[in-house]
């Protein structure tokens, strides 16, 4: 045998508290990225500094956001379906953020 192999790793039964760490960890950070995308939002929109697409989009992925996070904490199962609706939503909106600031023509599309 070299010395360099490496053996496979050994498997381990699936742990429930490894589940429910990660349902618990994404209930909160769901919430908690609810609640700054809005509060971002909002002070931008003080300041005039959204663009029409954010205008939109930032609340409607807020509300997938934390209706996700409700969802997560009241139907735990639901864990992977509602993870992909939140990056699905993030994801649209990231996409619209660059489809903005490259063709729009206010002053706010520099700072999308």
């Amino acid at each position: 045998m070299s010395r360099y192999a490496v053996p496979p790793p050994q498997r381990t039964p699936p742990s429930p508290d490894l589940d429910h760490t990660r349902i618990t960890l994404t209930r909160w950070l769901t919430v908690m990225a609810a609640i700054g995308s809005m509060l971002v939002w909002w002070a931008d929109e003080r300041d005039s500094m959204n663009s029409d697409w954010a205008h939109v989009a930032v609340p409607v992925v807020s509300v997938v956001l934390a209706a996700g996070a409700v969802a997560v904490w009241l139907r735990p199962r639901l864990h992977n379906l509602v993870s992909g609706a939140c990056i699905a939503a993030a994801a649209t909106y990231f996409i619209g953020s660059l489809v903005t600031a490259t063709t729009a023509e206010r002053t706010t599309s520099l700072y999308e």
